[in-house]
């Protein structure tokens, strides 16, 4: 009879054990993280050129530069092209930045009383969010600031090590249609104009 017992007990802890197996652990899993977003910043002038960076949502960013060369007692002018991985800790930081920045809420247009000079022009697509920003000689803070912050994420991420390459005349330059664009309906309308934040 005990043995009988014994092996019920046994049986029935076996059963039990085997319930506790089988059931599933519910867990919550963690929102997906949002996409990165695209960003596109040149930096130059419309006489000599820019400086621009290309940062799609996935993979490497895309560098151009304007360089040049001394042949023959002249400076010739030519732009090269370099790709650069980004790391995670950068996009993170670049995102957080757009948000700090306020970056959203800029205007479409800054203008200084100045002829020539510098240009830059910033697009970022976030999601259902696009930014575009054209800024003729006069640069708002949040802009300045965010700017710094590419070079920043570059810089941990290797642009000093990265090899350009020389473009060849009839490869496009990103971004410099859209510079050109720019100018022409925003210069029309002075209520676009301005240096205010």
């Amino acid at each position: 009879m005990r043995r009988l017992a014994l092996a019920l007990c046994c049986a029935l802890l076996a059963v039990a054990g085997a319930c506790r197996q089988a059931t599933p652990v519910a867990t919550e899993q963690a929102p997906a993280p949002a996409a990165a977003p695209l960003i596109e910043l040149a930096r130059g002038s419309e006489w000599d050129g820019f400086d621009s960076v290309h940062i799609p949502p996935q993979g490497p960013a895309t560098l151009y530069r304007l360089a040049h060369e001394a042949r023959d007692d002249t400076i010739r002018f030519h732009h090269e092209t370099a790709t650069l991985p980004l790391s995670p800790s950068t996009r993170a930081a670049l995102r957080a930045e757009i948000e700090r920045l306020q970056l959203f809420a800029l205007k479409d247009h800054y203008g200084g009383d100045v002829e020539d000079g510098t240009q830059w022009l910033l697009r970022i697509v976030d999601g259902d969010r696009t930014l575009r920003v054209y800024c003729d000689n006069a640069f708002p803070p949040p802009l300045e600031a965010f700017a710094k912050a590419v070079d920043a994420g570059l810089e941990h991420d290797g642009l000093q090590r990265i090899a350009w390459r020389r473009m060849d005349e009839r490869e496009p330059l990103p971004l410099q249609g859209a510079l050109r664009l720019a100018v022409t309906p925003m210069e029309a309308s002075p209520a676009a104009t301005g240096a205010g934040g």
